[in-house]
């Protein structure tokens, strides 16, 4: 019998995996806060270490496209880079927006760990708070799977020869795999 619960992406898988490496709902004391932003910074490392391990992935894919002159004459070598330098440029916006993307998740993921640490400091069961980190965590993370699969789409459009389709702006692309944004992340478990 199928499950109707959704799986969660490998996104959420990365950003679970961090926060229960760093648990920061049983924390306690006069320390609280400290403790608090220790955990939190370790958390984001984390997270930020896989996001750059994603983009490093993108990166290598946009070098993999690099015309090579092997088996083509000069003026066919000449035409293929200058359609690659275009295409640079395009691809250059597409990794900054990937990178913008990041930095969101992670400022979303900030704003949520903040949220329920004052959930604990107003008199919240760990229950509630647990639910609610569950709640922010999925929706971030299926907001930045869905930007990332878009963005990654786009890319590869890009990166198609001319003949087979190979323009600037949206419509389908290529297959887009598990993985941060569509890119497998080395060591990220899969759920």
């Amino acid at each position: 019998m199928a499950s109707n619960i959704p799986s969660p992406s490998v996104t959420e898988t990365v950003v679970r995996n961090a926060e229960d490496r760093h648990p920061t709902l049983r924390l306690k004391g006069k320390d609280y806060v400290k403790k608090c932003e220790e955990a939190k910074n370790r958390i984001l490392e984390e997270i930020k270490k896989a996001m750059d391990a994603n983009l490093a992935e993108l990166k290598t894919l946009v070098e993999s496209k690099m015309p090579t002159q092997k088996n083509k004459t000069d003026e066919e070598y000449e035409r293929e880079m200058e359609k690659f330098n275009h295409d640079l440029t395009i691809i250059s916006g597409l990794l900054k927006e990937q990178g913008s993307f990041n930095k969101e998740l992670m400022r979303n993921v900030t704003d949520y760990l903040l949220e329920t640490w004052q959930m604990r400091q107003k008199g919240a069961t760990e229950e509630e708070m647990k639910n609610f980190k569950e709640v922010k965590r999925r929706e971030n993370c299926d907001i930045y799977e869905k930007k990332a699969q878009n963005l990654r789409k786009r890319l590869e459009q890009q990166l198609q020869p001319h003949g087979a389709g190979g323009s600037a702006g949206g419509g389908a692309g290529g297959g887009v795999g598990g993985g941060v944004g569509g890119v497998p992340v080395r060591g990220a478990a899969t759920p």
